[in-house]
């Protein structure tokens, strides 16, 4: 009997060698691709600790690098608030109070100007023109007062003249009586001509008669007197009107300049030679910082607000860098009001829709804050 060695299946013998080859590289990929998640995880984790770290730093819970034990001890935060630099009354906005062409520009963004100088010019001829009318006017008007004037001065002296005349007639008067009454007399005593006594009687009665003329021309001449008056006080009030016509055509031609309001610096200048001005101007012409102190509006939210008080300590750095310069100042007034900040654009690390309480801070000499500049202030107990 012989036996056969059988012969082994080539499909089933490879079968179990394939599987362990697949499961294999499976499990390979699968630990090359966790190792490639660990390490963009470790990436991510890194990346965010940096960012934190600075976040932090920029908040402040990092102050200055190694801070002195007495100053750790003495500056102690109670609050913090966010705001800007500013001046006493805040930045101008300056434009002309007239339309028309720009044709001066005196100045540029930086300019250091004293108070009534001139910015800018508007086309003014026909300010001008109405100007020059305006004088014509006055000078008419001026002309009927001094006219009115003088009749005046006529009127009384005419008035003394007749006066005067109706005192010589009445002397006439006496004269002819004392004349008419020795014809009398001696015509009683039949002495006397009765022609001459006929001459003295029509006499003194002409003489009379003189006199009473005299009289009425005199109250005529009085009473001429009120119309005078009355020319004068119109004359007067068109004066007056014509005066003030032309002081507003000067104020027109003034108007057309646009000057500094007080001692300041240019901070921004949005117009030129050529540039028509109206009356709803998108943006002002000029924006301009008075030569006042600088002050830093800081607005404290609401839930920290009571921990402030007038003539606390604070502290003051630019906003934009964690290790930025700090300055010291006051708290020198306290608003009486909660409201929304003052900027409504959202800033970093605010949120716009919390009250808050506005505070000015007044600064210690020496610091080189520019108008707008954003600032972090930490009030200190």
């Amino acid at each position: 009997m012989t036996l056969t060695r059988p012969v082994p299946n080539r499909t089933t013998d490879q079968r179990p060698r394939q599987a362990p080859s697949m499961e294999s590289a499976s499990r390979d990929g699968s630990s090359a691709l966790r190792t490639l998640a660990l390490v963009i995880l470790g990436a991510v984790v890194l990346t965010a600790s940096i960012v934190g770290v600075f976040h932090l730093a920029n908040l402040g819970v990092r102050g200055n690098p190694e801070p002195s034990p007495a100053a750790a001890a003495s500056d102690v935060e109670i609050a913090v608030g966010f705001g800007h630099a500013d001046v006493e009354g805040g930045v101008i906005s300056l434009h002309p109070l007239v339309q028309g062409r720009v044709v001066e520009v005196n100045v540029k963004e930086g300019d250091s100007v004293k108070k009534g100088a001139i910015l800018l010019k508007i086309d003014d001829r026909q300010a001008r023109a109405q100007v020059k009318e305006a004088e014509g006017a006055v000078a008419m008007a001026r002309g009927l007062l001094d006219k009115a004037l003088a009749a005046r001065d006529i009127h009384k002296k005419g008035v003394e003249a007749l006066e005067a005349a109706v005192k010589i007639a009445e002397l006439d008067v006496t004269r002819a009586e004392i004349v008419f009454k020795e014809e009398e007399r001696l015509k009683q005593q039949s002495q006397g001509s009765p022609l001459k006594y006929s001459v003295a009687k029509a006499d003194f009665e002409k003489a009379q008669e003189a006199v009473q003329a005299k009289k009425k021309e005199v109250e005529a001449l009085k009473a001429r007197k009120q119309e005078i008056e009355a020319e004068i006080h119109q004359a007067q009030g068109v004066l007056e009107a014509r005066e003030a016509a032309l002081e507003r055509a000067r104020l027109a031609v003034e108007e057309h300049s646009l000057k500094a309001p007080v001692d300041g610096t240019i901070l921004r200048l949005s117009v030129s030679v050529g540039d028509l001005m109206t009356a709803q101007p998108r943006q002002p012409a000029i924006q301009f910082c008075p030569n006042t102190p600088r002050i830093i509006r800081a607005e404290v939210e609401q839930e920290y607000a009571s921990r402030v008080k007038v003539g606390q300590v604070v502290q003051v750095q630019d906003d934009a860098r964690w290790n930025a310069q700090q300055w010291k100042g006051k708290v020198r007034s306290i608003s009486d009001w909660y409201t929304q900040r003052r900027s409504q654009l959202h800033e970093p690390r605010q949120f716009n829709d919390v009250r808050t309480l506005e505070c000015i801070i007044e600064l210690e000499p020496g610091h080189d804050l520019k108008i707008g500049q954003r600032v972090r202030v930490r009030f200190l107990k």
